[in-house]
């Protein structure tokens, strides 16, 4: 899943924070990349809110223009955010996002169920080709 969106970066503090995906299960790999769309460009600073794959709540900073990535905890819902401050003038980010599973959330959890193998002498009804 690849998102993209606007977010105001003001001089000096930080902005408004938005919301990206709602995650459930995991882990996730989420990878952001902001650049200015702004007619006086400048550098900025980002920060991205998210639980890490030690269910430890993070906030991570990097330079703008630039990108991120990061691995979200297995098992949580959660839903990173993210937020922008200009280093000199305001500016409009223009953030492009995506989202990819590590693992598959069904196989985990019916892995951890006990019913992965059932046509290979497993003791549940979901085999591994999701077939029953």
């Amino acid at each position: 899943m690849t998102r993209s969106f606007e977010i105001w970066a003001p001089p000096v503090r930080w902005g408004p924070s938005v919301e990206l995906a709602i995650l459930a299960g995991g882990p996730y790999r989420v990878s952001l990349t902001a650049e200015t769309k702004s007619n006086a460009p400048s550098s900025f600073d980002g920060e991205l809110a998210y639980f890490d794959e030690n269910g430890a709540q993070r906030t991570d900073r990097f330079l703008g223009p630039g990108s991120i990535a990061v691995k979200t905890e297995a098992g949580v819902w959660q839903q990173p955010s993210v937020r922008f401050r200009s280093h000199s003038v305001g500016q409009i980010v223009y953030v492009r996002y995506s989202v990819a599973a590590l693992t598959s959330g069904l196989r985990q959890l019916t892995e951890e169920a006990g019913l992965l193998g059932a046509r290979e002498g497993g003791t549940g009804w979901f085999d591994q080709t999701g077939g029953s």
